[in-house]
């Protein structure tokens, strides 16, 4: 080793540290965000006469901003925003259709409540 390449060798070491050091980062585990769910609280009055009927819900369409399972904050009409550490448990519109769902048979309005999944493959 000449004497040029041993002067530069201190500073190769430090600088390779400092390199994989700002590296670490990169291969963290990212940390898990709560997941909310909505539980609809529900008081239905139980209805008057037998419904022989059944209930088949169909999946709410949303816009792509809303058909996420990111939790949206609109503060006015032209835009929307996240909450940086929360997610839904599913997509907003299947979370809502599953809260529909349970508020449904709560009620006991309706002998059998259903996902209305003809559409969908």
């Amino acid at each position: 080793m000449t004497g040029l390449q041993r002067r530069r060798a201190p500073w190769l070491a430090t600088g390779l540290a400092l390199v994989l050091a700002a590296c670490g980062g990169i291969f963290a585990d990212t940390p898990r965000r709560p997941l909310y769910q909505l539980k609809p609280a529900v008081a239905f009055n139980a209805p008057t006469r037998p419904v022989s009927a059944q209930l088949l819900l169909a999946l709410p369409s949303a816009p792509a901003g809303l058909d996420t399972n990111r939790v949206a904050l609109s503060r006015s009409t032209m835009s929307l925003d996240y909450f940086a550490d929360a997610e839904w448990t599913d997509n907003a519109p299947l979370v809502v259709q599953t809260a529909l769902l349970d508020a449904f048979e709560k009620s006991g309005a309706v002998p059998a409540v259903g996902r209305d999944s003809a559409g969908s493959l």
